[in-house]
């Protein structure tokens, strides 16, 4: 019995003290809870971005710190060169792109260390990363065109009494398309790209991959449209017809542009050569009433050959005889429809063979789409600076301004091509 009470009065202890220990617990405030740990800041979705004639140390620095990222500086970047350049509202993309081409450099954003480095152009090349493009579909759609509208080859010998033939190396379909290209997207520069099977390789960084990827979409949707960076060249040249107000002397003509851009709410950037013209150029200028900026721009140093193109939504002022940069902009049209009534027609003008004065050729005799490339061209006056046709396969590919589509749209619903965006019920070519 006495066992029993002892062990009673151990438990009626134990508890108590568990029961205390509890309260003391209860009422103890509860630790600090650590801090959840903060999003790391995004990139802005757009900026405003200005350098009036600044260093390039100045710009990039700026633009760094405008990101939040690091910078590097390589010994091949030109740290004392000026920057002229005026961005309202544009993606960080659109502004490193612009810095790149305004100073001659390469400019390396590296979103996950979050870096930023600056190379000279000598040193650019061997920047971006390896991007391979699937061009199966490109190609097999080439090999039909090939079949049914190619030309026939020149025969292997030469015929009697004729000069030797220039031998032709053949080229398969992703090589045709890997040439294309370079001439749209590069004018023409060689080792942008390689193909391999029907596979395209080229070292890229994000811009440069996705104009690769808008072209080669444009060459095979099934209504190819207005690529996104043309709109944004044709949202770019009507800012630009805006009626602005100017009244300077003995400025420099780089900081008029900046001005006439600002009225306009238009980004604008110099290359090197307007750089080197607009710096030193000091202009007097009034604009008149309901004056463009367009043609505020032209005023500014006729004696002087500056014209405006446009990238990436931005005003370029550039050289006006460097024939080494490719279009502002392209646009593509799916002529297979178009090939269809041009072969009958010239079908239905053969006549009987051996006949003076007759025809017994064919739409592949006569070239296929280099019938209407070809026209295109030569109706231009082969101003290839102005205009230049070229094709893929049964795609047309106009390259040239903002001005030039309608007047190209014009003239194909003239030979009989029908606008796949054209309405029910608007009339089509004859």
């Amino acid at each position: 019995m006495r066992r029993l009470i002892a062990a009673a009065a151990v438990i009626l202890v134990v508890g108590t003290v568990m029961a205390l220990a509890d309260n003391s617990a209860a009422d103890k405030p509860e630790a600090p809870k650590p801090d959840a740990p903060k999003a790391e800041a995004a990139q802005p979705a757009t900026m405003n971005f200005h350098s009036y004639g600044g260093t390039a140390r100045e710009a990039v620095e700026g633009y760094s710190e405008m990101l939040g990222y690091k910078l590097k500086l390589d010994n091949s970047f030109d740290t004392e060169d000026t920057c002229w350049i005026h961005m309202v509202a544009a993606s960080p993309e659109n502004v490193r792109c612009a810095l790149e081409h305004s100073l001659a450099s390469a400019i390396v954003v590296n979103d996950k260390k979050k870096t930023i480095t600056c190379y000279g152009i000598a040193a650019s090349a061997s920047h971006g990363s390896a991007r391979i493009y699937d061009v199966s579909a490109h190609c097999g759609r080439y090999v039909d065109y090939v079949n049914k509208y190619g030309k026939a080859k020149l025969p292997a010998a030469p015929r009697a009494g004729e000069p030797p033939l220039i031998p032709v190396i053949p080229v398969c379909a992703a090589e045709h398309l890997r040439d294309v290209m370079a001439d749209v997207l590069w004018a023409g520069a060689a080792g942008t790209a390689t193909a391999i099977g029907d596979r395209l390789l080229v070292r890229a960084g994000d811009a440069t991959d996705g104009r690769i990827r808008e072209f080669l979409y444009q060459l095979v949707a099934d209504a190819p449209g207005v690529p996104a960076s043309v709109a944004a060249a044709i949202e770019a040249q009507g800012k630009l017809d805006k009626a602005v107000e100017v009244k300077v002397e003995e400025t420099p003509a780089a900081s008029v542009l900046m001005e006439i851009a600002r009225k306009c709410e238009q980004s604008v950037y110099l290359t090197p050569f307007a750089k080197s013209v607009c710096g030193s150029l000091h202009v007097t200028v009034t604009s008149e009433t309901n004056e463009s900026g367009r043609h505020l721009v032209d005023r500014l140093s006729p004696d002087v050959p500056l014209q405006v193109r446009y990238r990436n939504g931005s005003i370029v002022i550039d050289d006006a005889n460097d024939k080494s940069a490719p279009h502002d902009c392209y646009f593509v049209f799916e002529l297979a429809g178009l090939l269809e009534r041009l072969a009958k027609a010239y079908e239905r003008q053969r006549t009987a063979s051996g006949r003076e004065g007759g025809y017994d050729g064919s739409l592949r005799d006569e070239g296929g789409m280099g019938v209407v490339s070809g026209a295109l061209n030569s109706y231009f006056g082969d101003d290839a600076q102005r205009m230049k046709a070229g094709y893929f396969g049964s795609r047309l590919i106009v390259q040239g301004g903002p001005e030039i589509r309608e007047e190209v749209v014009e003239i194909l619903k003239g030979l009989g091509w029908e606008d796949p965006a054209a309405s029910p019920d608007e009339p089509h070519g004859r």
